[in-house]
């Protein structure tokens, strides 16, 4: 099993970060590397739609931490499988923290360049959503 952590310090409060990515449906909102993105029909997990594939993540209510989601993923095109992971926002003093943790097995490449695809999937999300906290200040 391998793992990758990724953070960021965004400049707003937890709370306000929160109202733009606690929907967990609404993934395709905020992040730029989601097209599409929409709640499952009993309303606990997302389907996102790539071109050639659907990924389905399953919110895990019981495990998820005050302000974020953890959740595991079907099958993807990404090279990866047995993939849980938590998503969540740490209150700091100039306004929180974004930390994402995925947990998973490799599938046809190495740990180094999963971890490395998973980085960059996340980074991505949190570049876009510095960027939007910014350009909503006055």
């Amino acid at each position: 099993m391998a793992t990758v952590t990724v953070s960021a310090a965004l400049s707003a409060s937890a709370e306000s970060v929160w109202e733009i990515i606690g929907d967990f449906a609404a993934l395709a909102d905020w992040h730029p590397m989601v097209p599409n993105c929409r709640p499952t029909a009993d309303g606990l997990g997302r389907i996102i739609t790539l071109p050639g594939a659907e990924v389905i993540e399953t919110l895990l209510p019981g495990a998820s931490p005050p302000l974020g989601h953890a959740y595991t993923v079907g099958a993807t095109p990404m090279p990866i499988t047995d993939y849980r992971a938590t998503l969540h926002l740490e209150a700091t003093d100039t306004g929180c923290r974004i930390v994402y943790q995925g947990r998973f097995t490799p599938v046809g490449v190495s740990e180094a360049r999963a971890q490395a695809l998973l980085r960059g999937f996340f980074e991505a999300g949190f570049t876009a959503l510095q960027t939007r906290l910014d350009t909503s200040k006055p």
